[in-house]
C-alpha cells in the first residue's frame, strides 16, 4: 500500500510524506555532496512554501500524480482560533484535499487526523515520555506506537527531528515533514485498532 501523508498550510509551509509499506521506490536525493543520487527508500520527505493555498494544492496534486497513492491522510483541525486569511486559506485547502479523489480516481481513500492528536504525540517524542491519562482520554496512546522510533529529536545546537531509515540512513527533517509523518503513524494505529475491534466480535 502507498501513502502520502500530509501536515498542510495555506500560507506557510506544507509538509507531505510519500510512503511505501510493502516494498521500497526509487527516488532522487541530494547526497552530502549536494549532488543528485538515485536511492531505494519507503519513505520521502518534502515540503513547499508558499503564502497563496492554491500553490499549497497545486504542490500536493503535482506529488499525487507522480507518486501515485492509494491514501491520503492529512492532518486536520475544526478549531478556529481567529478568522483571518491564514485560517480561512487553510480551510480552503481542507476542502481541496478531500476532492482530491474526485478527478483522480484511483485514490482510494482520504482521511484526516486531528491535529491534537499529531501534536501531543510529537511533544511525547520531544520529551521522552509517554502520555498522560489526560491526552490518553483524547485518544492519543498512552505508549509509543513501534513506527514512533524512527524519529529521534535532539535539542540545542545542530538538534531537531532526525528520520532514521532501514538501511540505517539518518535523515534531518523539518517539524513540518516530522508532523505530516506522524499523521501516518496515527493512522496506521487507528486502523490496526478498528481490526482488532472487528476481530473481537
Amino acid at each position: 500500500m502507498k501513502y502520502i501523508t500530509i501536515d498542510p498550510s495555506g500560507t506557510g509551509t506544507t509538509a507531505l510524506v510519500c510512503i511505501s509499506d510493502d516494498k521500497p521506490f526509487k527516488v532522487k536525493v541530494l547526497d552530502e555532496k549536494g549532488e543528485e543520487v538515485m536511492i531505494e527508500t519507503y519513505f520521502y520527505f518534502s515540503e513547499e512554501k508558499d503564502k497563496e493555498w492554491k500553490e499549497h494544492l497545486n504542490y500536493i496534486i503535482k506529488m499525487v500524480k507522480n507518486f501515485k497513492p492509494d491514501v491520503i491522510v492529512f492532518e486536520e483541525t475544526d478549531f478556529i482560533k481567529m478568522m483571518g486569511n491564514d485560517m480561512k486559506h487553510l480551510f480552503k485547502l481542507f476542502g481541496a484535499i478531500e476532492c482530491i479523489q474526485y478527478f483522480i480516481p484511483e485514490i482510494k481513500k482520504i482521511w484526516g487526523i486531528k491535529a491534537d492528536q499529531v501534536k501531543v504525540l510529537r511533544r511525547q517524542i520531544c520529551s521522552g515520555i509517554k502520555a498522560s491519562e489526560k491526552y490518553t482520554n483524547h485518544n492519543v496512546y498512552s505508549r509509543f506506537p513501534e513506527q514512533v522510533k524512527h524519529i529521534t529529536f535532539k535539542d540545542g545546537r545542530g538538534g531537531g527531528y532526525f528520520f532514521t531509515h532501514a538501511n540505517g540512513r539518518k535523515e534531518k527533517i523539518t517539524v513540518h515533514q516530522a508532523d505530516a509523518y506522524l499523521v501516518y503513524v496515527i493512522y496506521k494505529e487507528n486502523e490496526r485498532r478498528y481490526f482488532e475491534k472487528r476481530k473481537g466480535k
